[in-house]
């Protein structure tokens, strides 16, 4: 089982590598973190395009995406093109849930409200590593995250 905190976001149109450079600086600046560095291939805590995103995930209307276990062969017909345009960023400290509270949600948390803020972003989830199904949040969903966070504390 790993235990890494993944968090995905949907561009509404493929964005330029300025554009991923812009909004990594900004959870950057918001995490204290130093200046943006760019990625080296499956880097932690950058934002990462996913690759075969058309085969290997299926978007639902309601916001729900499933990583799918099998890949279709092709992409759906009369779907659009999210290739280019899903993004991961992973960290490998452990993902939080009210089940298993040890993970630093707060970085979470901050990550997923700059990527919400962002006018060009459609759609932000949040997963543990070994995940199937992730419902869209919303700036109250997190928040909600957020409260749960305090309510649990550490155990």
């Amino acid at each position: 089982m790993s235990i890494c905190a993944n968090i995905y976001c949907l561009f509404k149109d493929v964005p330029s590598a300025e554009r991923v450079a812009e909004v990594q600086s900004v959870i950057d600046n918001r995490l204290g973190r130093d200046e943006y560095s760019p990625p080296h291939d499956k880097d932690y805590g950058h934002l990462i395009a996913e690759n075969d995103v058309d085969t290997d995930y299926s978007f639902r209307d309601d916001g729900t995406v499933t990583s799918l276990g099998r890949p279709r062969s092709g992409p759906l017909m009369d779907e659009p093109v999210r290739q280019g345009r899903f993004f991961c960023i992973s960290y490998v400290t452990r993902w939080w849930s009210t089940s298993y509270p040890d993970g630093p949600l707060t970085k979470y948390v901050v990550t997923m409200l700059a990527l919400l803020a962002q006018d060009d972003i459609e759609g932000v989830w949040y997963v543990q590593d070994d995940w199937y199904t992730a419902e869209r949040l919303t700036t109250e969903s997190v928040h909600g995250l957020l409260d749960a966070f305090i309510q649990v504390g550490w155990k």
